[in-house]
């Protein structure tokens, strides 16, 4: 967490600018390998992110020149030793920078509901998954407006059921699977007011294995995230289910 990181920082920085010259160029090179390994895996995650949207622009022109930059950065780095150094600083900005654009469309197009929706869920319950304590508070950010409930995803509550209990709810669908159809056939007579691509977080130890060992890096880590309207679920609902939500 940053709030333990940002404290250390500055003593961090006295030391390596002290001991910059004597530090050998194999740290360096270190630094440049692994920055090299998360510019793959960002660059995998965007190619495959822009795919499965259709190829419709998910990410502009000058996001891959970027990319293409950072990589030019990192290899000049490892394989010209005049460069290693400064660009040993140089490098773990730009990935700052890259992580920033690559998680910039869930910010302002693909991340968030359409303006029609959030004017629609003003002064409405909704019900919205949760699995930290509070962490449904987001949520008022993408609609202003709405009374936020949570419910624990620990609970793994189908659809159905969700339609059962509550009658205006946010479901977390993996995105490859996760079609409007798909979600209409688990649950009867509901209606999809809006949708959203969401970035999950605190995943289990075994959803950890099947990412980092199995490949399944960008089935687990992207979901969509869809409103859906029930006429099954009871009107007390908010009285009803008080004792599920994460607080």
């Amino acid at each position: 967490s940053g709030r333990y990181l940002l404290p250390a920082m500055p003593a961090v920085a006295v030391l390596l600018a002290l001991e910059w010259e004597r530090i050998g160029r194999r740290v360096f090179l270190a630094t440049f390998i692994c920055g090299g390994v998360i510019l793959t895996v960002v660059t995998v995650l965007s190619i495959r992110l822009h795919a499965q949207m259709g190829g419709c622009g998910a990410y502009p022109a000058h996001y891959w020149l970027l990319l293409a930059a950072c990589a030019v950065f990192i290899t000049a780095g490892i394989f010209i030793p005049r460069f290693t150094r400064p660009l040993a600083v140089t490098v773990p900005l730009l990935l700052y920078l890259v992580f920033a654009s690559f998680v910039r469309p869930l910010d302002i197009r693909m991340g968030v509901f359409p303006l029609e929706v959030r004017e629609k869920m003003r002064g409405r319950q909704v019900w919205v998954p949760s699995n930290f304590r509070a962490k449904d508070e987001r949520i008022r950010f993408l609609l202003p407006g709405a009374d936020i409930h949570s419910y624990q995803t620990g609970l793994n509550l189908p659809i159905r059921q969700l339609s059962e209990r509550y009658p205006l709810f946010a479901v977390q669908v993996p995105i490859q699977e996760g079609t409007r159809r798909s979600v209409l056939a688990r649950c009867p007579g509901c209606v999809i007011v809006g949708e959203r691509l969401d970035m999950r977080t605190r995943h289990k130890g075994k959803e950890l294995r099947e990412m980092f060992l199995e490949g399944k890096l960008f089935e687990l880590l992207f979901v969509r995230e869809y409103l859906v309207e029930s006429p099954l679920a009871p009107h007390d609902a908010a009285e009803r289910w008080a004792a599920d939500e994460c607080r």
